[in-house]
């Protein structure tokens, strides 16, 4: 059994895949998991046929790429202790698996240092650990903050940040055309700012309440903070974003309510391209 399983989804970027996925299969005693997401280049297929060790997993008919939900897919089918997730445009050293496996101890998880910005999805942890803080938040959509949300939460369940040397693995050039080419939203920096009022929101009920949000919950919070800062978008402005956290009756009967606001600047040059 192996102690490592690579996890890597994929929607349009087989090509990407075909460079990447034979240096994860030549990891000596790792396993491997590949989530074919509606791929329209026919990933599954293509690993199926030429890699009959590596696990496909299906998503089923999607409108859009999910990668939150895509990355849980894999890791339901996953086996090994320790989940490795690497995107499909990432080129891990022959000598990766080698490298990090002294590394890993219970109660940490581990990215790459010094951090790079196209390395942030490149991610180890253990399954237990990723389970108890219920994986990523599949809620999420479109490009940007579902790595750094997940990693937020397992920092506040009490995890320790690791780290691997970045050196262990390089990226595959590509245009930002081909990073939103199956979300709604085509403008990489819009997605990933409407993301962050979100998790930002959510982090704070979470702290404040002590709990985790109920998915129904967070699906309400999600909806209302992405319409309202699409729709400031739209219109070249800023927007406010009020949350209500808490109501509370007083002895006169007045309703004391708690709302927690957040102010959001409009992006630079959304006004200009309004007008």
């Amino acid at each position: 059994m192996s102690d490592i399983c690579f996890i890597t989804t994929c929607r349009g970027r087989r090509e990407h895949l075909e460079q990447s996925l034979p240096i994860l299969v030549g990891q000596a005693g790792t396993s491997c998991v590949v989530v074919d997401y509606d791929c329209p280049d026919g990933a599954g297929g293509w690993v199926e046929a030429g890699y009959p060790l590596v696990k496909v997993v299906r998503s089923g008919s999607r409108p859009r790429f999910e990668a939150a939900r895509a990355r849980n897919l894999g890791a339901q089918a996953a086996q090994a202790p320790w989940l490795c997730f690497v995107d499909a445009d990432a080129l891990l050293g022959a000598d990766f698996a080698a490298s990090v496996r002294p590394l890993l101890q219970r109660g940490s998880f581990y990215l790459a240092s010094p951090h790079r910005g196209d390395m942030t999805g490149l991610c180890i942890v253990h399954r237990d650990d990723f389970q108890s803080v219920g994986g990523y938040d599949q809620v999420m959509q479109g490009w940007g903050m579902e790595d750094k949300d997940f990693y937020f939460r397992l920092l506040l369940s009490g995890l320790a940040e690791g780290s691997f040397p970045s050196a262990l693995a390089s990226m595959i050039r590509h245009g930002t055309e081909l990073r939103v080419a199956h979300y709604d939203v085509k403008q990489t920096e819009l997605s990933s700012t409407s993301n962050l009022v979100y998790c930002r929101a959510k982090w704070d009920l979470m702290r404040l309440g002590g709990r985790p949000l109920e998915e129904h919950e967070r699906t309400a919070l999600y909806q209302n903070i992405s319409r309202l800062v699409l729709d400031a978008h739209s219109r070249g402005a800023g927007v406010q974003v009020r949350v209500p956290f808490s109501s509370q009756t007083s002895h006169s009967g007045a309703v004391l309510g708690c709302s927690l606001v957040y102010e959001l600047g409009a992006l630079p040059g959304v006004a200009k391209q309004a007008a």
